[in-house]
């Protein structure tokens, strides 16, 4: 019985590890993440033409696929959005938004991102902001 407890416990171990190292990033483009001192994600500064330029959320952990994502941009007290994108590709419409949306002090959201995995699963990712002054 204690070499089957040790077995499980070896075997959980293992489990938990492997999905904590399979953690996925995800970037828009080639644009980065940026986190704070505590871990939570802060805007990352950028102009509108980069965001155009980036096009997609991009997943580099292999075998996973953006399926969908909400999308929201913010200027002042003015905000566009939330609007359900599925894919991964900024719409024509994102990007007529972000064209139109002039600075200073625009804040760009992808929240609720749902990523798939090889076997099916669709989960969750933690959601990315940008701002950008242009």
């Amino acid at each position: 019985m204690k070499n089957t407890s040790v077995l499980f416990t070896i075997l959980l171990s293992f489990a938990f590890a492997n999905s904590f190292a399979q953690k996925p990033k995800l970037t828009l483009g080639d644009l980065p993440i940026t986190t704070g001192t505590d871990g939570k994600a802060v805007p990352f500064y950028t102009t509108s033409d980069r965001i155009i330029k980036a096009g997609k959320l991009v997943v580099n952990t292999p075998n996973l696929e953006v399926v969908s994502y909400t999308f929201s941009i913010m200027a002042g007290d003015g905000m566009r959005g939330p609007i359900v994108v599925k894919g991964a590709e900024l719409t024509d419409k994102i990007i007529g938004w972000i064209k139109e949306t002039k600075g200073p002090g625009v804040k760009v959201f992808f929240d609720d991102i749902k990523v798939k995995e090889a076997d099916g699963l669709v989960r969750p990712v933690a959601p990315m902001t940008f701002k950008y002054d242009q």
